[in-house]
């Protein structure tokens, strides 16, 4: 490897670095086949559409891929069977936020993702934050200038992570802007690099970065009075 080479190694991680853990490489793998398309885990209907929303492109991601089942199939009383969890249950990110919980936290440095944006701070590579690990973010605005960057209108939204940029990650999403259907390359956090004559801000209520799999939350599971299908979420190399 030459030193050029190397230099552009560390500028940002891809999908084709060999060493991506399994379960990363396969979440991945699903974001990028279905782009253009629209992927719904469940037969129901959020408000006049029928189309999956942001929520349900992780969860078929994992589900399909990692867990052969869908590990978010429970109610608010716990049934298993017939009962519906996170958004495809209603469910926003601040009622049930571990319906919203994709995997092991990736811890962000002292306690907070906001220290990457100081100048000479650490950065999403340095963290460990891998293509195909899931953002969820609640409530974000970013803005230039005072004028708006991008936002998630109040509410929370999830994507994985195509690429890991030192200060902005790339990621595959839908639901987005009005688009329902999947879209790969888009940039958050780019106000960093591209806002540099004006004055830039943002705000959130939650953004947490996930590496896809199994997980609990506090003393619970993913999500209450799921522990089967918790148990279920196991994965094995093919």
């Amino acid at each position: 490897m030459t030193l050029s080479y190397l230099a552009l190694a560390l500028v940002y991680l891809t999908a084709s670095d060999a060493s991506l853990p399994y379960p990363n490489s396969q979440v991945l793998s699903y974001a990028k086949s279905d782009e253009g398309l629209n992927t719904q885990c469940y037969n129901t209907s959020y408000g006049n559409s029928t189309k999956g929303v942001c929520w349900d492109f992780a969860a078929c991601a994992i589900s399909t891929r990692l867990t052969g089942s869908l590990p978010w199939n429970c109610g608010r009383s716990g049934n298993l069977q017939t009962g519906l969890c996170g958004a495809a249950g209603g469910d926003d990110y601040k009622r049930r936020p571990e319906c919203y919980v994709w995997g092991e936290e990736i811890a962000p440095p002292t306690g907070t993702w906001s220290n990457i944006w100081n100048k000479k701070a650490t950065s999403f590579i340095d963290q460990g934050v891998l293509p195909g690990d899931v953002l969820q973010l609640d409530n974000y605005t970013s803005t230039c200038g005072g004028n708006v960057w991008e936002q998630t209108d109040g509410g929370p939204h999830t994507a994985i992570i195509q690429e890991v940029h030192k200060k902005s990650l790339s990621v595959c999403h839908q639901h987005w802007k009005g688009n329902y259907n999947a879209v790969c390359g888009y940039i958050f956090f780019g106000w960093y690099k591209k806002c540099t004559t004006q004055h830039w801000d943002y705000r959130y209520d939650a953004l947490k970065i996930y590496r896809p799999g199994p997980s609990k939350i506090g003393d619970g599971d993913r999500c209450t009075k799921c522990q089967k299908f918790e148990e279920a979420l196991m994965y094995e190399r093919t």
